[in-house]
């Protein structure tokens, strides 16, 4: 009778064993999944903050680029032919 005690609280303890183990590798999983999708929010982050920053200068380059037609008293748009004067300048 005490060996089967004995025998069941052996297997009983390798079991539990046996589910630390298992729950120690979901959890270095968990943990690697984790880390990975923190990296990838920071880089489309980052990403997001590089295109901001990109269409930021290419307003200001747009910009510039319609005060120096605005000085020459070029059309600003594709849709005015070339030789049309500025719509200020027409009343």
């Amino acid at each position: 009778m005490r060996d089967a005690a004995e025998a069941e609280r052996d297997r009983t303890r390798r079991e539990a064993e046996e589910d630390r183990a298992r729950l120690r590798e979901e959890l270095a999983t968990l943990r690697g999944l984790l880390q990975t999708e923190a990296q990838a929010r920071q880089a489309a982050e980052q990403r997001a903050t590089e295109a901001e920053q990109h269409a930021r200068q290419l307003q200001a380059r747009l910009d510039e680029l319609h005060r120096e037609l605005a000085r020459r008293g070029e059309p600003q748009s594709a849709e005015e032919p070339a030789g049309t004067p500025p719509r200020s300048r027409k009343r």
